[in-house]
C-alpha cells in the first residue's frame, strides 16, 4: 500500500478535514510520510513512517483511555481487545497498522532512533540535489533561453565544478538518481526556509509538534504553490509523480541571478564536461 502522493498533497493543502474513508489523524500521519517521501523517496520507508506515526498515536490513545477508564493495564491482550471497540483506536489501526502488516510487521520495523538516523544520513545527501536543482531553476526563472543549458547534466556540473567543496561525479549520479523523483520539493523544504525535515520520531514533543505542522494550512498551502511554480518554471511539471491542485496559488520563490563566478563556471562545461563525467 504505497503512499499516494497526489492524494496526499491534495489532502493537505485543502481546508477541510472531513474526507470519505478517513481516520484519525490521517492528516499528521500523510504529512509525516510525505515528508519522509521528499528526504527519502523509497516506499519501504515510507510504509515505516506510517507505521511508525501510527503506533505513536495509538500509543498516547491507549494511555488516554486508560485514564479515562480505568480499566485494564497496558500490554495485555484484554486492554488490547478493549481499545480495538474504541472508535478512534480501531480506524487508525485498520489504516496503518493492519494496512501495512499489522502488529507483528511493526515489531520487525526498525526502532525510532534507527529511523530518525536513516533520514539524517538522507538528509546529508539533500546539498548535492538541491545544488544541482538550484543552477537549473535560476538559469531558467531569470531569463536563460536556452533550455540544454539547464538539463540535469549540466546541474550536475555546476555542483561538481564548485571545488570548494570537492565531490566526485559518481557520487553527485548516485545522489541525485537516490532522489531525483522528489528533487524539487526538498529543493524548495531545503532552500527556500519551509523546513519540511520530518520530526525526530524519538522526541517527546513529537505528536505535538507534527500535529501543529498539519494543522497549518496557510504553510502548506505555500510550500506547495512555491513547489509548483519551480516545477512549471524548469517544464517539469507533466513529467513529475506529483501534483500540485491547480487552485493552489503559484509562488515565486525569492533567488539571485547566477553570479559572474557561476557563470564562468559554466562557460567552461564543454571543456572539463569529459573530466567531470571520469571522476
Amino acid at each position: 500500500m504505497p503512499l499516494n502522493i497526489n492524494d496526499t498533497i491534495e489532502l493537505l493543502t485543502s481546508d477541510t478535514r472531513q474526507r470519505v474513508n478517513s481516520f484519525p489523524y490521517e492528516r499528521e500521519i500523510r504529512l509525516f510520510q510525505l515528508q519522509t517521501w521528499i528526504y527519502c523517496p523509497d516506499n519501504k520507508i515510507i510504509r515505516i513512517a506510517g507505521r511508525l506515526a501510527a503506533a505513536k498515536f495509538l500509543e498516547a490513545r491507549e494511555e488516554r483511555w486508560l485514564k479515562e477508564t480505568g480499566r485494564g493495564r497496558r500490554g495485555r491482550a484484554v486492554t488490547l481487545r478493549r481499545l480495538l471497540n474504541d472508535v478512534e483506536y480501531r480506524d487508525m489501526f485498520d489504516a496503518v497498522i493492519g494496512a501495512y502488516g499489522g502488529w507483528t510487521k511493526l515489531l520487525r520495523t526498525m526502532t525510532l532512533k534507527e529511523f530518525d538516523d536513516l533520514l539524517y544520513k538522507r538528509k546529508k545527501d539533500s546539498e548535492t540535489i538541491c545544488s544541482a536543482i538550484d543552477y537549473r531553476f535560476r538559469y531558467l526563472d531569470h531569463g536563460g533561453l536556452i533550455p540544454s543549458e539547464a538539463n540535469i547534466t549540466h546541474g550536475h556540473y555546476f555542483r561538481w565544478s564548485d571545488r570548494t567543496q570537492p565531490i566526485s561525479y559518481r557520487t553527485i549520479s548516485m545522489r541525485w538518481q537516490r532522489g531525483r523523483e522528489s528533487a524539487i520539493l526538498l529543493y524548495v523544504s531545503e532552500r527556500h526556509g519551509f523546513n519540511f525535515v520530518p520530526r525526530d520520531l524519538a522526541r517527546k514533543n513529537f505528536l505535538n509538534g507534527l500535529t501543529r505542522e498539519a494543522a497549518d494550512l496557510d504553510h502548506m498551502q505555500r510550500f506547495f504553490g512555491t513547489c509548483a511554480y519551480v516545477a512549471e518554471k524548469m517544464n517539469k511539471a507533466g513529467a513529475l509523480s506529483w501534483t500540485v491542485p491547480s487552485n493552489i496559488p503559484r509562488l515565486r520563490p525569492s533567488t539571485q541571478s547566477l553570479s559572474a563566478d557561476d557563470c564562468q563556471r559554466m562557460r567552461d562545461y564543454g571543456a572539463c564536461r569529459d573530466k567531470m563525467m571520469s571522476s
